[in-house]
């Protein structure tokens, strides 16, 4: 099986694709389309684990991984599959990569983490890459003094000043939409009663942000998509049906 490519456009150049064989072995492919026409295949990489998010941009491809053993790894590659990085995290809690983003200038790249099934536990944490590819820690966030935000989703903005954040508990309410100043982490507005947000994507201008937002069924809610200014004003919301799934 393969997961969805990742939905940010690079250049229009790069393809990825991420699944499991038959024979139980993990696998990142990367392709490029080659100017003499087809698919050229960069790199293969094998993982110890479940891939279960990955980012790219022009130089670099972060992956996530799952564990069924232990807390989760976020690693990073060159494009030819040459392994810069590699990070696992030490919360027990911590089973799960369920979102990566890439900077656009390529000096920054966030990451959501998830917790066990049924126990939305996670942070972002934004590492920064220096031109010699020498990794940090930015910054980090978790919402209030606990570990409980279901992150769902992180999304630069198109400068690469900002990061978006969409997260939730499972719940009809309890979600969050959080803007930050992606060099610093500082928080420049917090949305909190949107339901249970799942996915979002900034307009190519960076002046407008969607989001995709669910209430469950069983509580009798409706799934909805939100138009919201750079400054935190929610503009106008649509409902896409009554008593929708919760599919976002």
């Amino acid at each position: 099986t393969a997961l969805s490519m990742y939905p940010t456009p690079v250049n229009g150049q790069y393809l990825i694709a991420a699944g499991v064989n038959s024979s139980g072995n993990y696998y990142v492919y990367v392709f490029s389309w080659s100017s003499s026409g087809g698919l050229e295949k960069l790199a293969i990489i094998h993982e110890s684990e479940e891939v279960e998010s990955i980012a790219i941009s022009p130089n670099y491809v972060v992956v996530g991984l799952g564990s069924t053993s232990g807390p989760a790894s976020v690693i990073l590659y060159e494009l030819n599959g040459t392994q810069v990085w590699s990070y696992t995290y030490p919360y027990y809690w911590t089973v799960g990569i369920g979102t990566l983003a890439i900077s656009p200038n390529q000096e920054l790249f966030a990451v959501g983490t998830m917790g066990p099934v049924g126990e939305p536990y996670g942070n972002v944490s934004v590492f920064s890459i220096s031109s010699s590819g020498h990794v940090s820690l930015a910054w980090s966030y978790s919402y209030g003094t606990s570990q409980y935000l279901g992150v769902h989703q992180v999304v630069f903005s198109p400068s690469g000043d900002y990061l978006l954040l969409v997260a939730g508990n499972g719940f009809a309410s309890g979600g969050y939409v959080i803007l930050f100043n992606a060099n610093t982490g500082q928080v420049i507005w917090d949305i909190s009663d949107l339901a249970d947000p799942d996915v979002a994507s900034f307009s190519p201008d960076g002046q407008y942000i969607v989001v995709g937002s669910a209430n469950s069924y069983v509580w009798s809610g409706h799934n909805h998509a939100y138009l919201i200014s750079i400054s935190g004003d929610v503009l106008w919301s649509y409902i896409t049906g009554p008593n929708a799934p919760n599919d976002w």
